[in-house]
C-alpha cells in the first residue's frame, strides 16, 4: 500500500465520524454536518489575490466553506449561505484543474487553502494538493492558511502534501473563549504553531499572523507577540492592523483605533523579530 493510500484511509476514518479537530464532534461528515456546519467539502471561491503577504504574493486563493471556531467578528461566515458552489466533487479532479490553470500564470508565487477553515476539509485539501504537485511544473509552494485549531496528530499528513503554514493566532489565554468560542484554543493552537513551523521550515517561509483586536492590545497582542518571539523566532510574523467590524458586533468600533495600532507596532519593533511584517509588508 502506498503512503498516500495509507493517508487516505486514515483520514477517511477521521472524517467520518469526524475527529479532524479538537471538538471531535463525531458527525458522519459523508452525510451530515459537523460542528463546523459542513458535511462534504465545498470550494466557494478561488482567485489570484495580490493582497496577501508580499513574500507569497500574488497567491492563488482557494476558499472553503465552514469553520470550527465561532469568532464574533468573522467576515466570511455570513457569505456561505449565499455563495455559489464552485466545486464540491473529488479533490484530485479539482487539483488537476487548478494545475492546468496555473500552468499559464507564471506571475503567481504561491497557492493558499483558506476558509473558513481548510483544516476541516483535510482529505479534500490533500487530494487536490497532491494532484497540483504532480502536475504543476515548475512547482509552487502550497500553504494551509489556518486558524491552527486542528488535531495535532494530523501534522504528518499535512506535511505530505503542503509546503507551508499561514497561521492565524487570534487571542490569548483568558480572551480566547470569547473571541474564538473554544476554551482550549490557546494550548491547542500554540502547540500546532510550534510543531508546524518547525516541520516545514526547510520548504518555504512559514508565517504567523496576528490581527489586533480593538481593546485587546494589553491582554492579547502583547503576550502573543512575546510568546511568538520566544517560541517561533524563525517564522515570519505579520502584525495586522486591518480590523474591520463587518458584522457590526456590539462593543467594537468600526476600525482599530490608531493609538492601539501604534502601540502594538512599537512593541513588535522593540522585540526585534528577525522577520517582521506590518500588514503584510516586511520591515527593514
Amino acid at each position: 500500500m502506498s503512503d498516500r493510500e495509507t493517508i487516505r484511509q486514515t483520514l477517511a476514518s477521521a472524517f467520518s465520524p469526524c475527529r479532524l479537530c479538537p471538538r471531535a464532534c463525531g458527525a458522519a461528515r459523508n452525510a451530515a454536518q459537523g460542528y463546523c456546519q459542513q458535511s462534504s467539502s465545498v470550494v466557494y471561491q478561488h482567485f489570484i489575490h495580490c493582497g496577501e503577504e508580499l513574500i507569497i504574493s500574488p497567491s492563488f486563493i482557494i476558499n472553503m466553506m465552514g469553520c470550527n471556531l465561532d469568532c464574533p467578528a468573522c467576515s466570511e461566515r455570513a457569505r456561505w449561505g449565499m455563495a455559489r458552489h464552485i466545486w464540491s466533487g473529488k479533490g484530485c479532479v479539482y487539483g488537476d484543474k487548478v494545475a492546468s490553470y496555473l500552468s499559464g500564470q507564471s506571475h503567481v508565487a504561491a497557492i493558499e487553502w483558506i476558509g473558513g477553515e481548510p483544516g476541516i476539509h483535510l482529505p479534500f485539501v490533500l487530494e487536490a494538493s497532491w494532484a497540483i504537485r504532480d502536475r504543476l511544473n515548475p512547482a509552487l509552494p502550497v500553504y494551509l492558511n489556518t486558524n491552527g485549531y486542528y488535531d495535532a496528530s494530523l501534522l504528518p499528513f499535512i506535511i505530505s502534501g503542503l509546503d507551508g503554514f499561514v497561521f492565524d493566532l487570534k487571542a490569548c489565554h483568558h480572551c480566547a473563549p470569547t473571541l474564538t468560542g473554544a476554551a482550549d484554543y490557546w494550548p491547542v493552537v500554540t502547540q500546532n504553531i510550534v510543531q508546524g513551523t518547525e516541520a516545514l521550515a526547510d520548504r518555504a517561509p512559514q508565517i504567523v499572523r496576528h490581527l489586533i483586536m480593538p481593546g485587546h492590545v494589553e491582554c492579547c497582542t502583547e503576550p502573543i507577540l512575546r510568546w511568538l518571539r520566544a517560541h517561533v523566532p524563525e517564522a515570519w510574523i505579520n502584525l495586522m492592523t486591518t480590523f474591520q467590524n463587518f458584522n457590526r458586533c456590539e462593543g467594537y468600533p468600526e476600525t482599530l483605533p490608531r493609538t492601539e495600532a501604534d502601540c502594538a507596532i512599537a512593541l513588535a519593533r522593540s522585540l526585534m523579530f528577525p522577520r517582521l511584517m506590518i500588514d503584510g509588508v516586511p520591515e527593514g
